[in-house]
């Protein structure tokens, strides 16, 4: 029951991201369902400066199942990490998304469906099923006497671009790059903020544990609370290697999001409140003849134009979606 209940939730906050676009663009239909019988292909192409480099691992994640109407639905791999995805409503929430599951996918070591290497600035994934993707670089390459990072690229697949559904998918990831660097140190801090001002029915922790991750592995564990003002520097790190944060557990209640910003991390907690009127005896098994045609929540769908959030985020992003049906409405 617990399984069904979360996994609603994550539904339900993916299309409370398509009704935040219908508002925002004015838009209200999309073009016919996509072609089916067409593969799906995944291919990231480099610009720029980036060009012609070689040697970029690609891995891609698949977050969420997508349908032939455009519903998507949060993949059992990532809907038990109480992933936020509420809010994801300007660039820097959209590289928080992308950067969180980065983060989790690096701890507990999750198999990506699909990896590629770039040779001649490019990278195919082949075949891929419709859904929305997280791909992941490893960092840094060396490449033309520079060290280039790659940023995480969050794409749907196929893309919905000018009217129109493209089972080829294209995409371009951000990156940047600087001189080789040399041996060093460098540090991280983390910081926790909590979002549940006036939200009741939930209970902030006296305490949290913060997770640093380098290749897979926890090297270390620090408990986060108001003795410390709820952070924490590490210092003396290889400065040539990626490091993560998670958090080990997600209170009861709350959701996680972890937004990077040069050597800080801020991990965001945000209450979610328990629904208004719950069962009283909610049933301990499903019924055993389910209607053969369940509701369906309608389909409005919504394209994500690339515009909205590429820039210098590296997170190249087109969706269409799915509204919600209002409580108690048809």
């Amino acid at each position: 029951m617990t399984k069904v209940i979360n996994r609603s939730k994550r539904i339900l906050a993916i299309m409370g991201i398509a009704i935040l676009l219908v508002s925002m663009m004015g838009l209200t239909s999309f073009a016919a369902e996509f072609d089916q019988d067409k593969p799906i292909t995944l291919t990231a192409v480099f610009q720029g400066d980036a060009q012609g480099i070689d040697g970029v691992t690609m891995k891609a994640y698949k977050v969420a199942d997508m349908d032939a109407e455009a519903n998507f639905t949060v993949t059992d791999e990532f809907y038990d990490y109480d992933i936020d995805f509420s809010a994801l409503n300007d660039q820097g929430s959209w590289r928080a998304l992308g950067e969180t599951i980065a983060a989790y996918v690096d701890r507990d070591m999750i198999d990506p469906v699909k990896t590629a290497v770039t040779k001649d600035g490019k990278a195919e994934f082949g075949t891929v099923e419709p859904g929305l993707y997280v791909v992941i670089p490893s960092n840094p390459t060396v490449y033309d006497h520079k060290s280039f990072t790659v940023d995480i690229s969050v794409v749907t697949a196929p893309l919905y671009v000018d009217g129109e559904w493209e089972n080829e998918c294209v995409f371009s990831p951000k990156y940047k790059y600087d001189n080789v660097p040399l041996p060093g140190t460098a540090g991280i801090e983390v910081i926790k903020i909590w979002d549940d001002e006036g939200v009741e029915g939930v209970t902030r922790p006296e305490s949290i544990e913060i997770e640093l991750v380098c290749d897979g592995q926890v090297i270390d564990t620090v408990t986060l609370d108001k003795n410390n003002g709820w952070k924490h520097e590490w210092k003396e790190l290889d400065s040539k290697k990626t490091y993560n944060v998670t958090e080990k557990n997600v209170p009861k209640g709350y959701t996680v999001t972890i937004t990077p910003d040069g050597e800080i991390r801020t991990v965001t907690n945000k209450a979610t409140p328990p629904p208004d009127n719950p069962p009283s005896n909610p049933p301990s098994n499903p019924p055993s003849n389910p209607p053969a045609n369940p509701p369906k929540l309608p389909n409005t769908g919504v394209p994500w134009m690339p515009a909205i959030v590429s820039g210098s985020i590296g997170l190249l992003f087109v969706l269409a979606g799915v509204a919600r049906r209002s409580r108690g409405t048809n």
